[in-house]
């Protein structure tokens, strides 16, 4: 669901009285209503500046206190009683809904979508149903399927983009992917042109690592498990960076990557992942992701410890899957690696670990 200036359209007496209703005290909202109110902006152009506008609506961006007290804001929207579930990221809302037939689904959503449009009239914000995102799984012909929304009858497409994450219909993120090695390729390209103008090394090695490389590790745990061509481009896109960092045009890209004293972005992201279930055993991550990796119960003396319960899965699902693939390359560490007191420690150690017993597609 697409909302045009979240944070530029909170009501503040709205806000205040939200407050309120949570338990603030009157100093307290006081002092909330003093950081709010009172501020002003004006428009500058060259040498021209704009008459100052005092500003009534809306938190400030860039502050501490703006993004708490937007979610304060937008929390009691939760309350709402839907038949679809709820995902929100501050002002990223996202609903869902599964059920046995299309007109079941399509019933679920609208009616809870026309609940939460009301919600956001009431409470000020500005919804934009033409640019909802609406996507179907399990159907390949989705020509016909449409949601009224606001009045608008919105068609569903192939892809849908999730917090800078494309992810089609089919659950797969090449489209994610590609656009992201073109994204990275252009920087490329821009690093060529410079690259004779810079010096010494070490800051072109700074320069790719902080500005190009980076780009990969954007949420990599979602996109980890990826097809083989997905990855091939991965890895045709690094090994280009690493040609133009050294201007290497011949070496093979082992070669490349032992002279640069690193790892393949999916071995990198291997590691990521190990660091993700180290904090999950240590529950230092939220709580939500402990479940994906839960320790396993062990009755008897074993040699190897600290191991992770393999979760279920068929023939066909699964082994792919975060919690399946990440436990069972988490099992292949070994105990002193799996017990660093520390994770700043951890994460020390964790960089030399190859994955060299990886049995995921990418690595067999």
């Amino acid at each position: 669901m697409d909302l045009s200036k979240a944070y530029d359209c909170l009501p503040l007496d709205l806000l205040i009285a939200k407050l309120e209703a949570y338990g603030f005290n009157n100093d307290s909202l006081q002092l909330i209503f003093s950081f709010l109110q009172s501020r002003y902006q004006r428009v500058k152009i060259g040498s021209y500046k704009s008459r100052r506008q005092k500003i009534k609506i809306g938190v400030p961006q860039g502050s501490v206190l703006g993004p708490l007290l937007f979610n304060i804001f937008i929390n009691d929207l939760f309350l709402i009683s839907l038949k679809s579930e709820i995902c929100n990221f501050a002002d990223d809302n996202n609903i869902f809904a599964c059920g046995n037939t299309i007109q079941e689904i399509v019933i679920k959503l609208e009616n809870d979508l026309g609940l939460l449009l009301d919600w956001f009239a009431k409470n000020g914000m500005i919804a934009n149903p033409e640019k909802f995102q609406i996507m179907f799984l399990g159907l390949n012909d989705q020509r016909c399927l449409r949601l009224n929304i606001g009045g608008k009858k919105l068609p569903a497409t192939h892809t849908v983009k999730l917090l800078g994450i494309q992810i089609d219909n089919k659950l797969k993120l090449n489209k994610h992917i590609h656009e992201l090695c073109v994204k990275v390729n252009q920087k490329v390209s821009a690093f060529a042109r410079l690259n004779p103008y810079l010096s010494p090394d070490q800051a072109k090695k700074k320069i790719c690592n902080t500005i190009i490389l980076s780009n990969f590790n954007y949420c990599p745990l979602v996109w980890l498990f990826c097809s083989d061509a997905a990855n091939v481009e991965i890895n045709r896109t690094h090994k280009r960076c690493l040609r133009v960092l050294y201007q290497d045009y011949d070496s093979s890209f082992q070669l490349l990557l032992r002279r640069d004293n690193s790892q393949t972005v999916h071995v990198k992201n291997l590691q990521k992942l190990m660091t993700e279930i180290y904090k999950s055993m240590k529950k230092l991550n939220p709580s939500y992701l402990w479940e994906f990796h839960e320790r396993k119960e062990i009755t008897y003396d074993l040699r190897t410890k600290d191991l992770c319960k393999l979760p279920k899965i068929n023939k066909r699902y699964g082994s792919d899957s975060l919690s399946f693939r990440g436990s069972l390359l988490w099992n292949t560490l070994s105990d002193k690696i799996k017990q660093i007191p520390t994770l700043a420690v951890f994460k020390n150690q964790i960089k030399s670990w190859t994955g060299d017993k990886c049995t995921c597609r990418l690595c067999t």
